[in-house]
């Protein structure tokens, strides 16, 4: 589980080293992931029994003959065995939210077995209406 990546570092670095419509092709790629659910999911992953988690990255691509450095980009991720164990998540809405009503009472994980865990170091996106928020717990 040590070599899990964090969704918001691919996302930063992506941001960080691609131009604006290349950002867009890897967006409307990432696109099926429907409003008010958050990112980074499993549905992104596929059964690999050669992993060490049994899942290994899987993400859509876009249009490889238009951004084939992008495709080669998300060939290298999607060698990797899930995401990171402690992620930063991103929650899409629809409109913008009060920061202030945001707390591991109203903004929670649960897991295997019903354990909950709790966020913390939430911050709202106004551009986007995205909450990012880190949970408590790896």
């Amino acid at each position: 589980m040590r070599s899990f990546i964090p969704a918001a570092l691919v996302a930063l670095a992506l941001a960080l080293v691609y131009p604006a419509d290349a950002l867009a092709a890897t967006a409307s790629a990432l696109a099926p992931t429907k409003a008010g659910q958050p990112f980074p999911t499993n549905l992104y992953t596929v059964h690999d029994g050669t992993q060490i988690t049994g899942l290994r990255v899987d993400l859509p691509k876009p249009d490889c003959a238009i951004h084939p450095s992008d495709c080669a980009d998300i060939d290298v991720l999607d060698t990797l065995d899930g995401f990171n164990i402690q992620p930063r998540i991103s929650i899409p809405f629809s409109a913008p939210i009060d920061l202030s009503t945001v707390s591991s009472s109203t903004v929670f994980l649960v897991g295997p077995g019903g354990h909950v865990v709790g966020i913390n170091q939430a911050v709202w996106e106004p551009l986007t209406n995205t909450l990012h928020a880190e949970s408590d717990e790896q």
